[in-house]
């Protein structure tokens, strides 16, 4: 195929390994390939390490190549489609790469998740995309947590959550997305992976009250298995993973009503569950 023999003949690369995952990304331009490098490293926010890969071990390829209209994207040797400007198709391939790297991780787990901790409590969001849970995560942030991820909830396989802390797409008024960072919103940063304590499954209603009620190891199994990103990869890795990120947890499901309110709700319910926790102590 012309279009596969046009993705090996690029004459500019570079090579870097991620969670486990060794990727090559080709350019037929030096300065789209520097910007390349800075968008990937952003996506995977550099967790990632650069430097020559043998061409057996690559388990994902990608290439980008400047045309004098468009910009073209292959993934794999195959064309995976173009676009008229640069920025754009950056964003794809970032967006692809991370995924990628999300699917083969080898030593990680990745649930579409966000990710806070409020008192030494890791609290987990699954989520898919457009479920609310960025507009979630930032209303933690204003009131000062400690933040993880708003976008993949990154498991080890003794069940810790690693930091995976990307820029929010905070959405505005009108419906237009600014990136943020969690200080600028007040939050902290995480530095160290930590238990998961708190899982929260819940769906948006706007005339809903808080109604949340406790899950059962197996059900929140399933609940959490269409948001895990490696599943059908990884199956028995992924599945053991749960069980020590769960087994001492709290999970609750249940309908929310407005992020703002939820919020508060939620810092409520661990503040009580501490001082309940800590009377205990006090009384043995």
């Amino acid at each position: 195929m012309q279009q596969a023999q046009q993705y090996k003949q690029m004459e500019y690369s570079i090579a870097f390994e991620s969670y486990g995952v060794f990727v090559r990304i080709d350019c037929n331009d030096p300065d789209l390939l520097t910007k390349v490098k800075s968008r990937v490293s952003e996506a995977l926010v550099h967790n990632l390490s650069f430097g020559e890969i043998p061409e057996r071990s690559v388990d994902r390829s990608y290439c980008v190549n400047r045309t004098e209209k468009s910009f073209e994207l292959f993934e794999n040797g195959n064309y995976h489609g173009e676009l008229e400007h640069e920025d754009a198709i950056l964003n794809v391939l970032a967006s692809q790469v991370r995924l990628g790297v999300a699917e083969r991780a080898k030593t990680k787990v990745f649930v579409h998740a966000g990710v806070i901790s409020v008192h030494g409590r890791v609290v987990m969001i699954p989520g898919v995309s457009y479920s609310g849970k960025t507009t979630l995560v930032a209303e933690f942030a204003r009131r000062g947590v400690v933040y993880f991820s708003d976008e993949y909830a990154v498991l080890d396989e003794n069940g810790n959550v690693h930091p995976f802390p990307r820029k929010l797409s905070v959405r505005g008024p009108g419906g237009s997305l600014t990136e943020m960072t969690a200080e600028s919103l007040g939050a902290t940063v995480a530095t160290a992976p930590a238990r998961v304590g708190l899982v929260l499954i819940t769906e948006f209603k706007s005339d809903s009250d808080i109604n949340l009620e406790a899950l059962t190891f197996g059900n929140a199994m399933l609940e959490l298995i269409p948001h895990t990103i490696p599943i059908r990869m990884n199956t028995d890795f992924a599945l053991k993973t749960f069980r020590n990120a769960l087994s001492r947890a709290i999970i609750l499901k249940g309908e929310r009503p407005e992020a703002a309110i939820f919020a508060e709700y939620v810092l409520t319910f661990i503040r009580n569950e501490l001082d309940w926790a800590n009377s205990l102590i006090k009384n043995t």
